[in-house]
């Protein structure tokens, strides 16, 4: 779904509707479902990928905050989240580089299947990183989190695909207080 047409006017506007619509506690739960929603919209099995993502670097963020080895549950984060980027994104040249050389020594070319990109991936895992670092240097944006407002955190769908990336002290805040209001 692409911000300028008429079905992200009508999902925007619907989830503004029950996000202003509800209690501030069940505001989140909107948001990270609106969120859940619009990139499953995309390519639906990717979602998996969203979540699993999500979900391995909040236990990464868990073994940073107990205080023991957070170097290496940063490092193992990073390189996670690092290499699943390099994965989807670089996986397929390189095979499609090793199978012209193959084809071109022995004659045959296994045929490689089409991956499309997930959506926003480079956003989110930077953004994954970002956080993790921040947890690590002990900064209060970063501090613990439940696993909902993280998600939410992640997968936030107005910026999930065009950025910026954002850090956890700029967005929790907001997420935790609502919006502010204006006289």
């Amino acid at each position: 779904m692409l911000f300028p047409t008429l079905q992200f006017a009508i999902f925007f506007g619907l989830t503004l509707l029950l996000h202003r619509s509800l209690p501030l506690r069940a505001r989140s739960g909107i948001l990270l479902g609106a969120s859940l929603i619009f990139y499953a919209l995309w390519i639906p099995p990717y979602i998996f990928l969203l979540l699993g993502d999500i979900l391995v670097n909040y236990l990464f963020l868990q073994g940073i905050y107990r205080g023991r080895h957070k170097k290496v549950w940063l490092a193992a984060s990073i390189v996670f989240t690092l290499g699943l980027l390099a994965g989807f994104k670089y996986a397929l040249p390189v095979l499609s580089g090793v199978t012209a050389w193959w084809g071109v020594e022995n004659g045959t070319q296994p045929i490689w299947p089409e991956v499309i990109l997930p959506l926003g991936i480079s956003f989110y895992s930077f953004q994954i990183i970002g956080f993790a670092v921040d947890a690590y240097r002990g900064e209060a944006g970063a501090g613990r989190v439940p696993l909902a407002r993280y998600a939410l955190f992640i997968s936030f769908f107005p910026q999930l695909i065009a950025g910026p990336i954002l850090r956890g002290t700029e967005m929790l805040p907001q997420l935790e207080r609502g919006p502010s209001k204006t006289h």
